[in-house]
């Protein structure tokens, strides 16, 4: 008889419980942005490299629009990120409890709920070929096999295809390469350079486009989460450390505990300072940053990928107690299972709004409110580009809408070349959500798009609450003359 692993059994469980929230509840309003992308389809895009809309398109293609299939990519990026973490420790270890214990905390970490479950965003494939990435490279340093540079190098082009921060981890792979003297082997190796051609060429699409906009996605991306007020630097290092634990709770403070006081030990072993590098780079990298801006707690999710793997390690060499590791994912699981129920049911969510101005339950009581001669055979535009998106994926006819502020990003650039290719565009429908004060006056429409606006309806949505105040989203739906 075949003897099916433990862990098995509780990822089949773990799959079941998202399955049956993912059938009540609403996806973060980003991935109505990227799938918008998907159905314009492009080298890349404003804000970001493509590898999410091709493969939302390819998902959408073949089980259509519904959101249960905008899901499936989440719900395979988690098998997927779990099987290689698997693999991975297996590789570097050799040990099943220590595989098994670094699945169970990556799976039961809130930021990975909120993050690859919640969220369909380029976060998703940038995590699958993270750990691909990573894989192929440990095969090539420890068995010296050709075919490993290329996979690596396939992967790490889908990497920088999925997310410029992957570059992080090709930093941090030739750091170590740099530094363990029996890896740099493949400095001498031409099938290196050969990988990082295939590497360069699946990334060549990001390359070509920015290339024809001016590198404007490149210069985006090296401003984006920067601002420039007047915020003391120690604020935004202070709200970096609080996001880092509300995403990855008591994992996360174990973590950063092992990592200061088992420094000489882990610099002495090789698997561990590998871990350790790739965590700690990109870790530092964010901290560092955070002098600066105020880096979003997801672009964190690859210093946690190696990190929970490490973290098992040390659950495991050091003797813990039962109790304590039972309360340890007692507390994990907890945090992750509230916010699942929260997001399915938000009037117990503690906090006044999910995720921004403009949520799925609240677009779609505003078209409800709408008759349909409103919105049919118009032109329809936004000042938000989630409402946007939204607006799009809720309207009958999935008409694209589009954001006419600079603020919109890829939005805006559709809306842009549409005005150049449609000049007799004379009238528009307009839908803002500048407020979520019901008390606030509207805000006036931007004058550098429209010579005249006329308000049509006022639509306000409230939200009720368990523990806090309602929630009260306010639209504002004019018809404008264009310039």
């Amino acid at each position: 008889m075949i003897r099916i692993k433990p862990i098995i059994y509780f990822v089949l469980v773990y799959l079941g419980v998202l399955i049956f929230f993912m059938l009540n509840s609403h996806l973060s309003q980003d991935t109505y942005y990227y799938w918008q992308w998907s159905h314009h389809l492009a080298l890349s895009y404003y804000d970001g490299p493509p590898m999410v809309a091709y493969l939302m398109r390819c998902l959408t293609t073949v089980f259509g629009d519904p959101e249960f299939s905008l899901y499936i990519l989440n719900v395979l990026a988690i098998i997927t990120t779990s099987f290689l973490i698997y693999r991975i420790s297996q590789l570097l270890f050799k040990d099943q409890k220590i595989s098994s214990l670094a699945v169970m905390i990556w799976l039961l970490t809130p930021g990975v709920i909120r993050y690859f479950f919640f969220e369909t965003t380029y976060n998703v494939p940038m995590i699958i070929f993270w750990g691909a990435a990573t894989l192929s490279f440990l095969y090539l340093i420890k068995k010296h096999r050709i075919r490993y540079y290329y996979l690596c190098g396939i992967f790490i082009g889908f990497l920088l295809l999925s997310k410029y921060t992957g570059i992080l981890l090709c930093a941090s792979l030739f750091l170590y390469a740099l530094v363990d003297k029996e890896a740099r082997f493949i400095f001498k190796s031409y099938h290196t350079y050969l990988a990082l051609l295939v590497a360069l060429f699946i990334f060549s699409p990001v390359l070509i486009w920015n290339a024809q906009h001016d590198w404007i996605s490149f210069l985006f991306q090296l401003h984006h989460g920067y601002v420039d007020n007047q915020t003391h630097p120690i604020i935004f290092v202070l709200n970096y450390f609080k996001n880092a634990f509300i995403d990855y709770h008591i994992a996360f403070l174990l973590l950063v505990y092992y990592l200061i006081i088992k420094i000489k030990f882990i610099c002495r072993n090789k698997n561990l300072f590998f871990l350790a590098l790739i965590s700690a780079f990109v870790f530092l990298f964010f901290f560092m940053s955070a002098f600066f801006a105020n880096p979003p707690s997801s672009w964190n999710a690859p210093f946690f990928f190696s990190g929970c793997i490490l973290l098992a390690y040390f659950i495991k060499e050091n003797n813990l107690s039962k109790i304590f590791i039972v309360i340890f994912f007692i507390l994990l699981g907890l945090s992750s299972l509230f916010l699942l129920t929260a997001n399915t049911f938000q009037p117990f969510y503690p906090k006044q709004n999910l995720g921004g101005r403009s949520e799925p339950p609240a677009v779609k009581y505003l078209i409800s409110q709408l008759p349909s001669k409103t919105y049919t055979n118009q032109i329809i535009v936004s000042d938000y580009y989630p409402t946007a998106a939204l607006l799009n994926y809720y309207l009958p006819g999935k008409p694209t809408v589009y954001g006419v502020l600079p603020e919109s990003n890829q939005d805006y650039f559709w809306w842009q070349a549409y005005k150049n290719t449609h000049p007799s565009l004379k009238k528009v429908l307009y839908i803002s959500s500048p407020s979520a004060d019901p008390n606030a006056k509207p805000l006036d429409p931007p004058h550098s798009e429209f010579k005249s606006c006329h308000l049509l309806k006022t639509v306000t949505y409230t939200q009720k609450r368990i523990f806090t105040a309602d929630y009260v989203w306010q639209f504002y739906v004019y018809e404008c003359q264009l310039k």
